[in-house]
């Protein structure tokens, strides 16, 4: 298992498809949530322009307060911007914006997808590997994680108010806002399997 970056992502794929890693179009790395995946509605938007390089990770955990994957079952994805598209318009009606914040997308219809390469495990693998013992099952579908879109969502990190950070640290939902709250929530539904 191995923790994986912004940066080692893009190598992953890039080795993955045998392309320069500036060619990497949107890497995104997903892992199964039942029988889903779920992507926030800005990503869906960006796949829809260019298209998405995904890594999709069956296996992981948490290890030392950092995410670890597993490369093993992992597969490399190219997804072609009309399967975006699709998405798009059925979460649209009457050129109306009515997806917002995360999107559930059906587990299957990303794996029946043609542009799909199994990881070769031996490739780009970071010398800061983790020994882990057995990974951690996928997460129910009973555990929903949807969040209505708010605007303040999209403020700057750096203007967090001092009890939503309190809150964030702790992982107690009493930051006074309510889809952070929500996220806590679910992060603690998570880690307390």
């Amino acid at each position: 298992m191995v923790h994986i970056d912004k940066t080692y992502l893009r190598t992953i794929l890039a080795d993955a498809f045998k392309i320069p890693e500036d060619q990497v179009i949107n890497p995104t790395l997903c892992i199964p949530i039942g029988k889903s995946i779920k992507m926030y509605s800005d990503a869906i938007e960006r796949g829809a322009s260019k298209g998405m390089h995904l890594l999709f990770c069956k296996n992981y955990e948490k290890v030392n307060n950092q995410w670890v994957y597993e490369l093993e079952n992992a597969l490399a994805i190219l997804i072609e911007p009309q399967f975006f598209r699709n998405i798009i318009s059925e979460y649209t009606v009457t050129n109306q914006k009515l997806f917002v914040g995360m999107i559930s997308i059906d587990l299957q219809s990303i794996l029946e997808l043609p542009n799909f390469i199994h990881i070769d495990t031996s490739i780009g693998i970071k010398s800061a590997e983790t020994s882990v013992a057995t990974p951690v099952p996928v997460i129910p579908e009973e555990i929903d994680f949807h969040i209505e879109y708010d605007p303040d969502m999209d403020r700057s990190a750096d203007k967090f108010m001092r009890r939503e950070y309190a809150a964030i640290l702790l992982k107690v939902p009493s930051s006074g806002t309510k889809w952070l709250d929500e996220m806590i929530n679910f992060s603690n539904k998570i880690n307390n399997r």
